[in-house]
């Protein structure tokens, strides 16, 4: 019973394993979304390789489509920045009805006139002949007047109140505005090279989304195969153990009375345990499948049956500092951080631009329609233009742009120190990857030769039982120890698959994961 408790722990530290799968994309009902040129789902109990499972995958896990989105994003975002560097122009329409027409008062207003004289300088004047009838004056007639002056008294004039008509109360006016940018200080190009960060951390956020379904699919596939694995293992061992049940109670009833009641117990309590340990297995397989074609992107109950029954094994032979190295030039989540640090220096050039002026082409054009021809809608003011320069300088805010400056600065050493810190928690992914790549390499061959040994215990007991050679008990440990022992290669075989798969995860892979990108 020590042996079958042993048999017991191995096949539930599989499954727990094999089960990881399953959580790895929430189930729905509804089927996702499919890319151009993909199947909606596989014909039911497909057999599929892993290099399939994976391609199908990558065409149907939603994943990939909200990265993709993302670099949609991106990419406006991108368009909209370079729209700075492009002149804005608008159009204004409005039309009113005023309650009234406009108008203006000119208050009533008295003008003082102050006295004052008038001097009136001497002149000749003279009368010409027949100026006042004929023959009268019958010759001109000169005249001298002597120099005089005139006083005019102090007097004033009232002016009353005067109400003017301004416009019409029907109005439309229609005005053509333009807005050219000539300097902003450096902040276009900071917010341009900011959306192109952008559009790289969202690209290698695609190829993280990537890398992980590939990770996902490699890891709910060799967990299904071990799955598989196990219950061939467990069921191989129950018919076992079914005939040797069956032999020892032929013993017990029948042979040289070594074979006692409490053997053929102990033999019937150890094949009942093993029965239903196969049946929680086939639980475990069925929701390691399950795991699996969600992981691909498709519903959870869509059978698909791995057509590789083995799970392969490659020795890690690479140095830990080249696997390191090549993890912090390559690694996804590096990249992300790299594009972020990219956008947080440009940060700091576009919160400085506020303190340098800014400059801009400004022009506008317009036109007024109103049935008024006089006030502030004659003809000469109905057609307007004007082109200017614009400059803003700004003297004092506050220190509201010195504090945004420090801001965006302190933003940047913070995303250098998450960078160290994510670059130090890669290096260490990486080692203890490596180092149980290396444990599994060693175990690879103990359990294989342990695995080996066992078998061929379980068979030599056997057949020394039936000639009443061995105990029970032993024939009992032999098969179970068989079976613990194998189920403890296949085991070791998958983790070595499993860190071989996350290792390619961590280095960013592409090669190694086996897919190519559709962008």
């Amino acid at each position: 019973m020590a042996r079958l408790t042993a048999v017991c722990v191995v096949v539930v530290s599989g499954l727990h394993v094999a089960a990881l799968p399953v959580v790895a994309q929430p189930a729905s009902d509804a089927k996702p979304a499919q890319s151009a040129g993909a199947t909606s789902t596989p014909p039911a109990a497909t057999r599929m390789s892993l290099g399939e499972c994976i391609s199908f995958a990558l065409k149907n896990n939603r994943r990939r489509e909200v990265a993709r989105d993302g670099i949609g994003i991106a990419e406006s975002q991108i368009t909209q920045a370079r729209s700075a560097y492009w002149p804005e122009l608008s159009l204004q329409a409005k039309a009113m009805h005023l309650d009234e027409d406009p108008n203006f008062i000119f208050p009533s207003s008295t003008i003082p006139v102050p006295a004052s004289t008038i001097p009136v300088p001497s002149q000749r004047v003279t009368i010409p002949a027949n100026a006042f009838a004929p023959g009268l004056p019958p010759a001109n007639v000169p005249l001298n007047t002597p120099a005089s002056t005139v006083n005019v008294p102090a007097q004033s004039f009232t002016i009353p109140k005067q109400t003017v008509k301004v416009m019409d109360r029907d109005n439309a006016v229609g005005t053509v505005n333009l807005m050219f940018p000539i300097y902003t200080g450096g902040l276009r190009s900071a917010k341009l090279a900011q959306a192109k960060a952008g559009l790289e951390a969202a690209r290698q956020e695609a190829r993280r989304a990537d890398l992980e379904i590939v990770y996902d699919v490699k890891r709910a596939y060799y967990a299904a195969v071990l799955c598989g694995q196990l219950v061939e293992i467990a069921e191989d061992s129950l018919v076992r153990m079914a005939v040797t049940l069956e032999l020892t109670e032929r013993l017990y009833k029948t042979g040289s009375g070594r074979v006692k009641k409490t053997d053929y117990l102990r033999h019937h309590a150890s094949v009942e345990s093993l029965r239903s340990i196969a049946s929680a297995l086939k639980d475990k397989d069925r929701a390691a499948r399950a795991g699996l074609v969600i992981a691909m992107g498709m519903p959870w109950d869509t059978p698909i049956d791995p057509s590789e029954k083995e799970i392969p094994f490659s020795p890690q032979d690479a140095a830990v500092d080249s696997l390191v190295d090549a993890a912090h030039r390559n690694n996804a989540d590096l990249g992300r951080m790299k594009a972020a640090l990219a956008a947080a220096g440009e940060e700091v050039k576009a919160a400085k631009s506020g303190h340098h002026p800014k400059a801009a082409i400004l022009g506008s054009a317009g036109k007024i329609l109103n049935s008024y021809d006089a006030g502030i809608v004659s003809p000469e003011n109905r057609n307007f233009w004007s082109v200017g320069v614009g400059v803003e300088v700004s003297v004092f805010d506050g220190f509201r742009t010195r504090a945004r400056v420090a801001e965006a600065r302190m933003r940047q050493h913070k995303l250098e120190m998450e960078e160290r810190l994510l670059r130090d928690r890669i290096a260490l992914e990486v080692e203890q990857l490596a180092s149980q790549a290396r444990r599994c390499q060693e175990q690879e061959k103990s359990s294989r030769e342990a695995m080996q040994s066992a078998i061929e215990n379980r068979d030599l007991t056997i057949r020394a039982y039936q000639d009443e050679l061995m105990e029970t008990k032993d024939v009992i440990e032999a098969q179970l120890l068989a079976a613990f022992l194998i189920g403890q290669y296949r085991t070791v075989l998958y983790e070595g698959a499993e860190s071989r798969s996350k290792l390619d995860f961590l280095l960013g892979d592409e090669a190694r994961q086996g897919f190519e990108r559709d962008e």
